[in-house]
């Protein structure tokens, strides 16, 4: 009747993952009254049979019989009070109450800032803005050790990657430098969601490829690799690491999830969504596969189906702004402004540094006909981009939308301006070659007007608006004959064909 005895069979019992016999063995006795072991095993045994109230009645028993103090390290590992605490938020958390888990979570840290667990959770579900994550790590008690500088470092690198860039790429580069740390997986990991945060998804699928050569089934890293593949469009690298994962995990939801993506890729959004629902049925409060979930609603415009997921996902990722920008960018294109304003400006104000976000809601004071609010917020996410040395050619439509709103207030040079980075970006644009037409017929250049409206038809030969206005130039033009028409026209093909030809060879 040794309790030392009892407590390793029932740890037996629960690596053997028998979790009944675990449960009958420590409550039988009352052990989880005597030993503060026993009732983190009690707890973690009815966690795992996802019986959230037996386990919270376990956490808040009465302490005055415990023999063992709380605080007293076994084997120099997590204090005992921290691991009760981690449990509790993680409970809280299975149960959807993400306040109460944020409190239970942060006072783990607190009592023993080396419970990476309670950290883990925090950072990895999105409980957190990024402001609240670097207060956390800024208010938690590190020992005066280098191991307690190098905890420190470590935390810094794995929050989001939208504030305190310098602060962030210091720990990196000390990591590195001072740590040896330059090849570790989780240091490689935080660089490439930093990569990823800025849009430079090229630089981000080489570092996810260099994590999976190291750890081919890390799955932190996974998640980042299918988002980045999914975003350069790699349907058949997609494909390949989807039935690998369904052979290897399949009961892991991320494997499902891959599978979804590659559909959602191909376009076949029915079948994308059976495969995010299977994954969300498997861990139901995996948020990035009711994000993906949504995605196939929004595919088909199915805009209310797709409103109620990202909310669901909203729920789930308090600290991360993109289901709100979401649903407001599902409001958007329903014309609904004022609840699109609404759901906007809530992401704004947990990021405001997204060049996305910028450009949608430079989009929704657009549509609002504050034009020089959107010019302000365009150009605020086009600086940011320049800042990151992103890839302009992912920002084509910011250029246009700004090229738009410079010619409403009819700054015409501001607006060719933009219009000329474009082609300078892709000169197979159809919409640029459109709207620069529009801004030489309004002042007057019919000639310019006709060349480009006919460079537009060409690339878009079903623009109504293009053949509309092109017809409207050509009966303003004096004396036009109609074989210059031809001319202008075949010169225009002749012109975008080089023009298409030098774009790929450059790509090439």
């Amino acid at each position: 009747d040794d309790p030392n005895d009892i407590y390793w069979l029932a740890q037996i019992y629960f690596l053997m993952e028998q979790y009944p016999r675990v449960e009958n063995l420590l409550l039988k006795d009352d052990l989880v009254l005597k030993n503060i072991r026993c009732r983190i095993l009690a707890i973690q045994c009815e966690i795992k049979l996802e019986k959230w109230q037996e386990a919270l009645d376990i956490i808040q028993m009465d302490d005055s019989d415990i023999k063992e103090k709380k605080s007293v390290k076994i084997e120099k590992g997590i204090k005992l009070e921290a691991t009760l605490c981690y449990l509790k938020g993680l409970i809280y958390s299975k149960q959807n109450q993400y306040d109460k888990a944020k409190e239970s979570l942060k006072e783990a840290l607190f009592i023993d800032v080396n419970c990476y667990e309670a950290f883990n959770l925090l950072i990895s579900n999105y409980m957190l803005t990024n402001e609240e994550e670097w207060e956390l790590i800024q208010s938690l008690k590190y020992n005066d050790t280098v191991e307690g500088e190098l905890v420190k470092l470590l935390f810094i690198s794995k929050i989001k990657k939208y504030k305190h860039l310098d602060a962030i790429n210091l720990a990196l580069e000390r990591l590195d430098k001072d740590f040896y740390l330059g090849n570790n997986s989780d240091i490689l990991l935080s660089q490439a969601n930093k990569y990823y945060t800025q849009c430079k998804f090229k630089e981000c699928l080489e570092m996810t490829l260099k994590i999976l050569e190291i750890d081919k089934f890390n799955m932190d890293c996974i998640l980042l690799h299918l988002v980045c593949l999914y975003e350069l469009q790699k349907k058949n690298d997609l494909f390949y690491i989807s039935h690998q994962l369904v052979d290897y995990y399949p009961n892991h939801e991320i494997s499902w999830f891959a599978v979804g993506c590659y559909y959602l890729l191909i376009g076949q959004s029915s079948e994308a969504r059976r495969y995010f629902s299977k994954s969300s049925t498997i861990c139901p409060t995996f948020g990035s596969a009711w994000i993906g979930f949504a995605h196939s609603f929004a595919a088909e415009s199915e805009h209310d189906q797709a409103i109620l997921a990202y909310s669901t996902a909203a729920k789930l990722f308090q600290g991360i702004h993109l289901p709100a920008m979401f649903i407001g960018m599902q409001h958007l294109q329903i014309n609904n402004n004022q609840l699109a304003e609404g759901f906007l400006t809530v992401a704004y104000n947990i990021c405001k540094s997204d060049p996305t976000l910028l450009n949608e809601l430079g989009v929704l004071y657009y549509n609002k006909k504050e034009y020089q609010k959107a010019i302000d917020y365009f150009e605020e996410a086009l600086k940011y981009i320049d800042s990151v040395q992103s890839r302009m050619n992912y920002w084509e439509i910011t250029l246009c939308n700004l090229g738009h709103a410079y010619r409403k207030i009819r700054n015409y040079g501001k607006a060719k301006e933009q219009f000329e980075k474009v082609f300078s970006l892709n000169p197979a644009n159809s919409q640029a070659y459109s709207a620069m037409a529009f801004i030489y017929q309004i002042e007057g250049n019919l000639d310019e007007a006709i060349y480009n409206y006919h460079s537009a038809l060409v690339l878009n030969p079903e623009d109504s608006f293009c053949a509309e206005m092109l017809k409207r130039a050509l009966e303003e033009l004096p004396n036009y004959d109609i074989s210059k028409g031809v001319g202008y026209k075949f010169l225009g093909g002749i012109l975008l064909l080089l023009l298409l030809l030098l774009y790929i060879n450059a790509l090439l």
